[in-house]
């Protein structure tokens, strides 16, 4: 079992993340690239096509992407649109966003006025999604509007109806995806975990490149030997939590390791906040259910701050993390713009933080290792000076 472990684990990698898409393709049909965590899965699953989670080049060289887009602009668009470019994603029959800002905003009119990818296999498929960014009464009804405009563009491009049954099931697939794991979220409780954040990341990363009945199949077939491991850990403390988006590369968690910490939790949108909630099939309408899970989300994108640090600081209690880690992608600047609330709301908890930068490609490892270790080195002397103390 722990083979297969490695392999979920390992989906993501360059060299294993399309071979289910490619599969998918050959024999059931067409494969729809998604760019953020706010799009729902759901509906295109529901349409018969594979929604496929899209990762950027990993390659440090964006050659192709640079001749467009400046290197100080969102560096995950930048490495999509390097691997749009360079034939990577050719496999996809089109793509489906949202504006996450303005970055986002620019790569999808380039790649629509490009032609990428997509054209030759379904016309002009690629859509973009209009999502609010307040969740209340007033908003949902455009973004329930938002999905029904998905159903028109996946129904046209598929040539089939997607009915409500067809959702309904679609939707009780990605909640089994969802409860499979956070079961596995619940082993990272234990004082040395089962599993480490670095092998969490592959899982769920895992489940956003794979037909949801496989990967559902295999975390199921895998919980069980889940239970009785031991993650192989330098030290199982200090309790870490990393925070951030667009982080779909698990050498980064890796690397936070192999400090001297566990990774014991995440505030990742491909990772906890893309499987923490479930959608609500008490609803009877499932175009409503889907709607009103996926404007829920909490991220920096969504002006919920109050909700999003107050899960954050609940995360930090439940899984008893020592401290957090702002693990900010460089010129991804709605986290910027929400980070001085998060941080004043973790100061006045008492947890501590700090924030490092990164780019979206592995890169910096050495300067990066020597800022974790530092913040790790001070929550290992505050460990120590709590059990040396009378009190």
């Amino acid at each position: 079992m722990e083979n297969k472990l490695k392999e979920l684990v390992q989906a993501v990698l360059p060299e294993s993340r399309n071979k289910w898409a490619l599969e998918w393709k050959k024999e059931k049909g067409n494969v729809v690239g998604v760019l953020t965590s706010h799009v729902p899965e759901e509906v295109i699953y529901a349409s018969g096509m594979l929604p496929f989670g899209v990762s950027g080049s990993w390659e440090a060289s964006t050659p192709f992407a640079s001749i467009h887009r400046p290197s100080m602009s969102c560096r995950y668009c930048i490495h999509v649109l390097e691997a749009i470019l360079n034939g990577e994603l050719d496999f996809l029959n089109g793509l489906v966003s949202i504006p996450y800002d303005d970055d986002f905003k620019t790569l999808w009119y380039l790649i629509d006025y490009l032609g990428k990818p997509g054209r030759p296999y379904m016309g002009t498929f690629n859509h973009i999604m209009y999502l609010p960014h307040v969740n209340s009464e007033t908003t949902f009804p455009m973004w329930l509007t938002s999905v029904h405009e998905l159903k028109d563009h996946l129904q046209r491009a598929a040539d089939r109806q997607i009915s409500d049954d067809s959702l309904r099931k679609a939707n009780e697939t990605y909640n089994t995806t969802r409860t499979l794991l956070k079961k596995v979220y619940e082993l990272r409780k234990r004082e040395i975990p089962a599993i480490t954040g670095a092998e969490v990341l592959g899982l769920v990363t895992a489940s956003r490149v794979m037909p949801r009945d496989l990967f559902n199949r295999s975390l199921t077939e895998l919980l069980p030997y889940l239970e009785d491991r031991k993650a192989p850990l330098k030290k199982a403390h200090p309790r870490v939590l990393v925070s951030s988006d667009f982080l779909d590369n698990p050498a980064y968690i890796d690397m936070i390791e192999n400090t001297g910490c566990v990774v014991a939790m995440d505030d990742l949108d491909l990772g906890s906040r893309y499987i923490w909630n479930n959608i609500d099939t008490a609803i009877k309408d499932p175009w409503e259910a889907v709607a009103r899970r996926y404007l829920d989300v909490t991220s920096p994108f969504m002006v919920n701050w109050k909700k999003y640090a107050d899960q954050l600081i609940g995360w930090v209690r439940e899984y008893r993390i020592d401290g957090v880690i702002d693990f900010r992608q460089l010129y991804s600047y709605p986290r910027e713009y929400m980070s001085t609330y998060v941080v004043q709301r973790l100061k006045e908890a008492g947890i501590p933080y700090t924030f490092v930068r990164r780019d979206y490609h592995l890169s910096g490892v050495g300067m990066l290792t020597t800022r974790v270790e530092a913040f790790v080195e001070m929550l290992q002397g505050t460990l120590s000076n709590k059990r040396t103390s009378p009190h």
